[in-house]
């Protein structure tokens, strides 16, 4: 099969995290067998603002996928704003005008409805060909939409030929603010077999630089991810513990903030801000922890939690929206959101009692549900029905995007 995806945001040169499941899951459909070629008219982040690569039409081979890229900044408009959403759809046309020179595409996959699966859903239009999108954003989990947004969610949810959510929590809030009647599917986020990796071999063993029981966290430094309830929690059980670390991968606007209030308990030592990091440091950080941790307020999956269980490591989380489809008592524990002395108490039983935790079942759970083989042959299934479906419409809703 040949597909084409199209996401709303992309890893870049500077900022190889963001989008980065998207890559992932490209080329995990390439080993499953298909054609795949990315459409990357994506905005380059403040980081690549001066790359070379900007405004430059750029195709080139990534592993088994192909990436046909133009990338531009944004400008400070935001890559939610109407003028981003022009210039996006502008470069996606100019693009896919090249791919198909080169190409036969039998299905486009989106990912986000804004701005990749409004725009994809122009190109099925013009071109005959079925859009699949799949949704991922915490502002609908968090239900902070606008007129505009909910509009043109509404706009995908119809005019796609299969709408994914990546969590049943979050298909319930798509339903709830668009009250739709189509059917909606639900597939989960994959994660890489890079994590499964570090379980399955030697480097699972690897050794850490001490005897430290390691803590370990993932995310961006921004209010929502509430590190700061984190850093409270930890003082409040380890302050008197040196052989307890907490590591913070991760970058953003809250690093001062949270770093004083590290010096402020007096936890430099202990807790440590190690911002960003290659995909191969995030597994080899996990792999030499002994327990993940992340608290956010609202998630629509948690793709972290999963790569942390694919290394076999248990997981503390708060009840987000996200969590409680993925950490069960076999693996984890859920606590209450912003609650400091029950996340405590969690963290501190984890501590006792981390070694309970079956390594090899947590990474089987993981696997059984969330690898490229079990993601990609629901994705497989759902390309073949939303093609044979498509070939067998008589009629398709034109509506004005």
């Amino acid at each position: 099969m040949n597909i084409l995806i199209v996401p709303s945001w992309y890893p870049s040169k500077n900022n190889s995290s963001s989008g980065s499941f998207f890559r992932e899951q490209a080329i995990a459909l390439a080993k499953y067998g298909h054609s795949v070629i990315v459409l990357n008219a994506t905005f380059a982040p403040r980081s690549d603002y001066f790359s070379p690569e900007n405004f430059r039409y750029i195709k080139r081979k990534d592993g088994p996928i192909i990436e046909y890229s133009y990338v531009v900044p944004t400008f400070g408009f935001g890559r939610i704003s109407r003028f981003a959403y022009i210039i996006f759809k502008k470069n996606m046309f100019m693009l896919f005008d090249r791919i198909k020179k080169d190409n036969y595409i039998d299905i486009v996959h989106a990912h986000s409805y804004f701005p990749a699966g409004l725009a994809s859903c122009s190109i099925g239009l013009r071109e005959s060909i079925p859009v699949v999108i799949t949704e991922h954003s915490t502002g609908i989990r968090n239900m902070k939409m606008g007129s505009i947004e909910l509009k043109n969610l509404n706009k995908v949810v119809e005019m796609g030929d299969r709408f994914i959510c990546v969590s049943e929590n979050l298909k319930s809030e798509v339903i709830k603010v668009t009250n739709t009647r189509k059917e909606i599917d639900v597939i989960p986020n994959m994660v890489s077999s890079l994590f499964f990796d570090y379980m399955r071999t030697d480097r699972c063993k690897l050794q850490k630089e001490s005897d430290d029981f390691v803590f370990m966290s993932i995310g961006s430094l921004i209010q929502r991810k509430r590190f700061d309830t984190l850093i409270d929690a930890f003082a409040m059980a380890f302050k008197d513990n040196k052989q307890v670390v907490l590591n913070i991968v991760g970058d953003g606007p809250l690093k001062k903030e949270l770093g004083k209030k590290i010096c402020y308990y007096g936890l430099k030592s202990q807790i440590h801000l190690l911002g960003q990091v290659s995909r191969n440091m995030v597994a080899k950080n996990i792999s030499t922890s002994n327990c993940f941790v992340l608290v956010s307020e609202y998630e629509t999956f948690g793709v972290v939690y999963i790569e942390a269980m694919a290394c076999g490591k248990p997981v503390i989380a708060v009840k987000n929206g996200g969590a409680e489809g993925i950490v069960k008592d076999s693996n984890g524990i859920l606590v209450e959101e912003n609650n400091a002395d029950q996340l405590s108490a969690a963290m501190i039983y984890m501590y006792k009692n981390a070694e309970r935790y079956d390594s090899t079942l947590i990474s089987k759970y993981c696997y059984d549900k969330y690898s490229e083989a079990s993601v990609c042959n629901q994705l497989s299934l759902l390309y073949t029905s939303a093609i044979d479906d498509f070939k067998d419409k008589h009629h398709i809703g034109m509506l004005k995007i």
